[in-house]
């Protein structure tokens, strides 16, 4: 007599890459028009290149140039500053996203630093409004400046944004006391571009 067989579903593989796996880049995330900044490998950072930084706060967050937010924002950029592998040199302060443009030994320092500096934003801002949660929309966004030219064009853009988003006459003398250079460059390609007036930190 011939014995019945029985189907066996195969075995499903372990490890590798799942599908539906990682955070879903098509949903939008909170206080963004698009999904956000793609989680892929960033390119190799390169310590001669500065680099051009936005981060943007989720809705709920006060208005980033308040006083006391924009102390602890100033603040949070002086301590960043004082590591070796890491600096801002140049900053705006807008109403719900920061400008920023800094200098890195390395990838490795790069990511280090702005988590620190994220990090240490969120947890003041958080205690300002006695809130819990996340603060940023999604990842920093980051700009390479291989070019004298795409450093000028940045240094026009973080210097006169405010002006280009306030809605209030602004003299065409004035200065945003919430933007300017706030460290000495050590790239040739920031200590050639013309400084501005620190604001008081």
């Amino acid at each position: 007599m011939k014995q019945t067989s029985f189907p066996f579903p195969k075995p499903k593989p372990w490890g590798g890459k799942r599908k539906g796996a990682g955070r879903p880049r098509k949903r939008q995330h909170p206080g963004l028009d698009g999904p956000g900044v793609p989680h892929k490998p960033r390119p190799e950072h390169k310590a001669r290149h500065p680099v051009h930084l936005t981060l943007r706060v989720q809705p709920g967050i006060a208005y980033l140039r308040g006083e006391r937010r924009a102390k602890s924002i100033v603040g949070a950029i002086q301590i960043a500053n004082r590591r070796d592998d890491f600096q801002v040199v140049e900053y705006v302060i807008l109403g719900n996203h920061l400008h920023l443009i800094a200098e890195a030994e390395s990838s490795e320092a790069l990511s280090r630093g702005m988590q620190r500096f994220e990090i240490r934003i969120a947890k003041r801002l958080n205690s300002l409004q006695n809130r819990q949660g996340s603060v940023f929309t999604d990842r920093y966004h980051a700009h390479t400046l291989k070019t004298p030219r795409e450093v000028a064009h940045a240094l026009r853009y973080l210097r006169g944004n405010y002006r280009r988003h306030s809605r209030a006459y602004l003299a065409p003398r004035w200065h945003d006391p919430l933007a300017g250079r706030v460290a000495t460059p050590r790239t040739w390609l920031l200590a050639t571009s013309p400084p501005v007036v620190t604001p008081p930190g």
